[in-house]
């Protein structure tokens, strides 16, 4: 990516099959997720056919997810995905151990990591978030996280999309 050699693939696909396609994917990975993964999508209509790249929008969203369960060993994992303004959004919530708000802007640097329990050792290599950085802004987006200490993070991200089969206009 830092070399400049990644591109973007784009592929025509119904969001919302292809979200719970990855919703699976994770409830296979991980064996608590059963019980702690939620999925909300909040379309304007079905199918709700895009145009972006779908592999860059998945591994966005598994990087994200495996983030959460790796620092919340309980609790809840939510992913939200909304669409408005021509944009997908979408926000990944844990309940885990959170991020000091210095922190909150190193953490999207590659291998960084941020484990200042020396009891405590996290699994990874600290690319997961900067490869979501990239792949976001390669898309023309942003990403951002809101994390308390304790109280768990909230990672967005939002970038444009273009919708394929908007419902028709009926003037009467």
């Amino acid at each position: 990516i830092e070399a400049g050699q990644e591109s973007v693939s784009l592929l025509d696909f119904d969001l919302e099959s292809d979200l719970v396609s990855l919703k699976r994917k994770i409830l296979e990975d991980y064996p608590d997720a059963a019980t702690r993964f939620e999925m909300e999508l909040l379309l304007p209509f079905k199918p709700f056919k895009i145009r972006t790249d779908k592999a860059k929008l998945n591994e966005i969203i598994k990087k994200l997810i495996d983030n959460a369960f790796k620092f919340a060993e309980s609790g809840p994992v939510k992913l939200k995905i909304e669409f408005k303004n021509d944009r997908i959004y979408g926000e990944i919530h844990d309940a885990g151990i959170g991020i000091e708000p210095g922190d909150c802007h190193v953490i999207f640097e590659p291998f960084r990591k941020l484990e200042k329990d020396a009891g405590k050792l996290y699994r990874g290599n600290g690319l997961g978030l900067s490869l979501s950085k990239a792949y976001v802004e390669l898309l023309n987006g942003e990403i951002n996280v809101n994390s308390r200490p304790g109280k768990g993070s909230v990672f967005s991200f939002n970038f444009p999309v273009k919708v394929l089969n908007p419902p028709a206009k009926v003037t009467i």
